[in-house]
């Protein structure tokens, strides 16, 4: 991503510099993953914010620890209506890291993070 940078004065003897800085993208969260107090993953669930609406992460974005671009589907209810707030996602990824060596592309998901999962007392939340 390149950025134009533009420098100057205010004023009757105005004098602009211009120029192009490259700017790092930043990253995105391309998917969210949960797991039981125990630590047993949850294959898929519906995730809300304090207001019960749908919590949605962006379709597409960069994900700096892949150091890729990503491309997230959307799954449909029975209806064919989009389901915007269903974790974990499928997404496809773009970048050096998914592409073999003769520039095949490589589709395999990397798989869901390692995860340490805190010891809980009984019946704690």
């Amino acid at each position: 991503l390149w950025m134009l940078l533009v420098a100057g004065s205010s004023g009757a003897a105005t004098h602009a510099v211009a120029e192009y800085v490259e700017v790092p993208p930043s990253s995105a969260t391309s998917n969210l993953y949960a797991y039981l107090p125990d630590g047993t993953p949850i294959e898929s669930f519906l995730l809300f914010d304090d207001g019960g609406r749908p919590f949605e992460l962006s379709r597409t974005g960069y994900s700096r620890s892949l150091e890729a671009e990503f491309e997230a589907a959307i799954a449909t209810d029975l209806d064919g209506r989009p389901v915007t707030n269903l974790y974990p996602r499928e997404v496809r990824f773009f970048g050096p890291s998914f592409f073999d060596e003769t520039g095949g592309r490589v589709e395999e998901e990397p798989p869901p993070p390692i995860v340490a999962v805190p010891r809980l007392v009984d019946g704690e939340r």
